[in-house]
């Protein structure tokens, strides 16, 4: 067995590097998932190094004393492309030579190169995680066929580099497979969630703290707005059901690319006051804002999505927050049906989501709530996962 591809040593032993290419000061979903997951293996006991790009603001949150935050240049200071921090990240990589340490590293189109130096170190077993199929993500995003060619050619050599593999969905364990990298190495586990942080908080306190009066139905949506996210189905559900003569509302919590044209969609469609946009807002209003709902919505688009699956941070926000959770019926999402918190819609089917929808609105509010935060604290939550993390690197 190759050094890359053996164990780590006795638990005593286990010290972690973990590394990205994300500016980790950013509050998104991969960067969220990042820390937290190297905050859930230092309460475990593992000495954890942090190798990232220096941030461009203070990282959210408290750190642990088992968990050092190692910083190397930033590209984009001087203008380049951040992805050129998986040059600065490899000569990092190539210092730590520590005996009994391991790297984890988050794959991204730009980590191919701290694999290989990975591997060229020899003494740190190579763990990859794979969060999606990178090809595909660079596509949906207008890239080239071409970019996403080299894209697909360097996930794959990474994960042949990798020692061991965590993929989020059964999926994209598939997927990978199907690309020639070994099944064995591969293991499935999903993402999480923070369930202090997300929590079930008062209704009419929450409408209160957002100005948010009357007694229309609420929904929330919580994310980056980008082409795998499919709001605009929603709106068009909100539509259908405002014929019938049920009004709702809709509060997003979140940017990106596509803001613009889903405003002037929903403006179209429902009118100025039907759906509010609050931006980027911190894990803790956005807590808030869940508060405020009635039912939480997590739509996706066929492409992308459905060859691989989804695991997405959104749904185990929603329920540790004690909310119903109106979902695109894709696979990953789909395990979850016979939960009695969470309502499956068909992708781009607007009737099938107006459908979803008043079902969540029917159910009983106080028993779904209670159903989804004990779920979410028993399979979701940082710690939990960490532990499977823990158990599959050793």
């Amino acid at each position: 067995m190759s050094p890359a591809a053996g164990a780590i040593g006795s638990p005593q032993e286990r010290s972690l590097l973990l590394a990205t290419t994300l500016d980790l000061s950013v509050q998104n979903g991969p960067s969220l998932h990042f820390l937290n997951l190297a905050r859930g293996l230092a309460r475990l006991g593992h000495p954890i190094t942090v190798l990232s790009p220096q941030p461009i603001q203070v990282i959210d949150g408290t750190l642990s004393e088992s968990l050092v935050m190692r910083h190397v240049a930033a590209p984009r200071r001087i203008g380049l492309p951040n992805a050129l921090s998986a040059v600065t990240l490899t000569m990092e990589i190539l210092r730590s030579r520590r005996r009994g340490a391991a790297l984890y590293l988050r794959s991204s189109p730009s980590t191919f190169l701290p694999a290989v130096a990975c591997r060229m170190a020899r003494r740190l077993p190579l763990v990859v995680e794979c969060n999606g199929w990178l090809a595909d993500e660079v596509e949906v995003q207008g890239y080239s066929r071409m970019v996403a060619s080299l894209v697909r050619t360097l996930q794959r050599a990474e994960a042949r580099l990798a020692g061991r593999i965590r993929a989020v969905t059964a999926g994209l364990k598939a997927t990978l497979v199907a690309e020639g990298v070994a099944g064995p190495k591969i293991t499935v586990i999903g993402n999480g969630t923070d369930t202090l942080r997300f929590r079930p908080l008062d209704q009419a306190a929450c409408r209160r703290e957002l100005g948010i009066g009357g007694d229309l139905p609420v929904l929330a949506f919580v994310g980056n707005l980008w082409p795998a996210v499919d709001l605009g189905v929603v709106v068009e559900a909100m539509a259908i059901l405002g014929r019938r003569g049920q009004p709702i509302r809709l509060l997003i919590a979140g940017d990106g690319i596509l803001r613009e044209a889903l405003e002037r969609h929903t403006q179209a469609l429902l009118g100025e006051s039907a759906v509010r946009f609050f931006g980027h807002l911190s894990q803790e209003r956005t807590n808030v804002l869940l508060g405020a709902a009635d039912v939480a919505i997590a739509p996706f688009h066929r492409r992308r999505n459905e060859r691989i699956g989804l695991s997405p941070l959104k749904i185990r926000d929603y329920a540790a927050a004690g909310r119903p959770c109106v979902a695109t019926d894709l696979g990953g999402i789909d395990e979850l049906r016979e939960e009695p918190w969470m309502f499956l819609a068909r992708a781009e089917d607007a009737e099938s989501y107006a459908a979803a929808i008043e079902a969540a609105l029917r159910a009983d509010r106080a028993s779904v709530g209670v159903a989804a935060r004990a779920y979410a604290v028993e399979h979701f939550d940082w710690h939990v996962i960490a532990r499977r993390v823990s158990a599959f690197i050793a």
